[in-house]
């Protein structure tokens, strides 16, 4: 997330984080972007933290593809 934050800025990765978190069914509040109470803890109730890396992973890349679709000069 942190370094997601750095390179895309921290409200990007946020709701990155919070979207895999909701798919997962831990995440009940809106896609905000926003790392308030609801979020910490449903981060904190992870599971399997390797899961999280890698839906997040995903989520990334998807971030990346869409924003390439958008801007195709980016695509390098």
């Amino acid at each position: 997330v942190f370094d997601f934050g750095v390179n895309s800025g921290p409200v990007t990765s946020i709701k990155a984080l919070q979207t895999v978190l909701k798919r997962i069914g831990l995440y009940k509040g809106d896609i905000d972007g926003r790392f308030g109470p609801m979020s910490r803890a449903a981060a904190a109730a992870v599971q399997n933290t390797a899961a999280l890396f890698y839906a997040l992973k995903c989520e990334r890349y998807e971030f990346f593809m869409r924003y390439i679709g958008r801007v195709p000069s980016q695509s390098k």
